[in-house]
């Protein structure tokens, strides 16, 4: 039982240098998504110009 406990606080505690923010992450890659897809639809909506 001790070897459980023991294991589990040294999993909680193996990254304690850089706090895992998952939250953040996430928040940055939707913001950046979500600017790829506006500059799509941009590029989309304007008329091609192709040179021949």
């Amino acid at each position: 039982m001790f070897l459980f406990f023991d294991f589990f606080a040294r999993t909680l505690n193996s990254d304690s240098a850089q706090p895992c923010d998952r939250a953040e992450e996430r928040r940055e890659a939707s913001i950046v998504s979500r600017r790829v897809l506006t500059r799509r639809a941009h590029q989309q909506a304007q008329p091609v110009e192709r040179k021949h």
